[in-house]
């Protein structure tokens, strides 16, 4: 997004890996709806955004659809050779979705409506073949580290809530026994924030606060 605001007009821009942010299942997360906030006025800088995804029914149907002008769909023959595609121009895009979404298999998803053409790659690639490679590598490592913030942030947040709920902690006291031994502000705010996305999250949880479970707890 902050390539696209300083790049010329017309430039090139390859979204790949493009599911963490265009997932129409996780529409309401901060990353989605920068994404699509992103698309949604993108035409003003004039560029080409190629999104490269495993599966174009899980994208975002206002990207899917109005904001997209043609589906390349790559798949693999009966012997698992790479390289053929079926081309869908806005139109036949529109009614691939529309009809796809409603069948089951990926199969019969995909062949839900005729294509306006199909045809076969060569295998010439007009990239860096070790650059790109040595790209989805950090790609991958950083997801991973993702996952790890995740976790850890999970952790944080269920000792929060034991020390609140168990140990009769404010969040006010927890938030400046923190701030002392980190050496910098931990907001009361940001404690209760993470404390209720768990507690929505989790239905054990859930439970466990019901008075028939508060002595368990």
């Amino acid at each position: 997004m902050k390539k696209a605001e300083t790049f010329p007009r017309n430039s090139i821009f390859v979204y790949d890996e493009a599911m963490t942010g265009l997932n129409s299942s996780r529409a309401m997360e901060n990353i989605n709806k920068s994404m699509l906030d992103f698309f949604t006025e993108c035409g003003q800088y004039g560029h080409i955004i190629l999104i490269v995804l495993p599966n174009y029914f899980r994208l975002s149907e206002d990207i899917a659809v109005p904001r997209s002008l043609f589906l390349v769909n790559c798949y693999t023959d009966k012997f698992y050779r790479r390289g053929y595609f079926k081309f869908f121009n806005e139109k036949k895009k529109e009614l691939l979705y529309t009809y796809g979404k409603k069948k089951y298999g990926s199969f019969s998803k995909y062949n839900a409506t005729y294509p306006d053409f199909s045809g076969r790659f060569t295998k010439f690639l007009p990239i860096d073949e070790e650059a790109y490679q040595l790209q989805k590598k950090v790609a991958i490592n950083k997801k991973k580290e993702t996952i790890v913030q995740k976790r850890m942030r999970r952790h944080r947040d269920s000792l929060v809530f034991i020390l609140n709920r168990e140990y009769k902690l404010t969040y006010r006291e927890i938030a400046e026994k923190m701030t002392m031994l980190l050496g910098h502000k931990i907001e009361q705010n940001t404690l209760e924030k993470g404390v209720d996305t768990l507690l929505s999250k989790d239905e054990w949880l859930a439970i466990l606060l019901s008075k028939k479970h508060l002595r368990t707890l």
